[in-house]
């Protein structure tokens, strides 16, 4: 078991640790391209009235939906690094991220978080897409625009969520 003070000073490293969950600009994989995932997930989380695309917020309900399970892994890390085992809040953390990513990705390919249906993509996106892929799962599945999941295209912006451990 750890003194008093080695229990403060972990606790004094642990509280400049933070935990992200979203989409890295800097790890951003459409390099090359005229916009990224990061931009990309912003837009579709919050909308874009100048280019009339409705918010189908993913990110933000995603993490909330996960927060009991993402909380109660915190709490063992917490609990791990008052026993003397500091390491512990870095992998429960990850577990935590990890956690966090998963739901975040359900919310995705079920078309919205729990209890909500994003907007359907217009006949013309859909239509758009279709001649962008010709031999995509829109030739061969969708026939109209409400059988198209709208977040999930090549599949590149789901892939980018991911979690980091930062210093503050």
């Amino acid at each position: 078991m750890a003194g008093a003070d080695e229990i403060e000073a972990a606790i004094r490293r642990l509280s400049r640790l933070r935990l992200l969950i979203g989409i890295p600009q800097e790890k951003d994989p459409r390099q090359g391209e005229p916009i990224g995932n990061a931009s990309l997930g912003y837009i579709h989380e919050f909308g874009s009235p100048a280019r009339n695309i409705p918010p189908r917020p993913f990110l933000i309900p995603g993490v909330r939906a996960a927060l009991p399970q993402i909380t109660d892994k915190l709490r063992a890390g917490a609990r791990e690094v008052l026993r003397g085992d500091e390491q512990a809040i870095r992998n429960r953390m990850g577990e935590a991220g990890a956690e966090g990513v998963r739901s975040v990705t359900r919310g995705i390919q079920a078309g919205g978080p729990p209890g909500t249906k994003w907007p359907a993509l217009k006949p013309a996106t859909v239509a758009r897409r279709r001649q962008r892929s010709p031999g995509s799962s829109y030739r061969r599945k969708a026939q109209t625009a409400a059988d198209v999941t709208p977040l999930i295209d090549t599949g590149a912006l789901i892939r980018s969520v991911t979690w980091v451990i930062r210093n503050k």
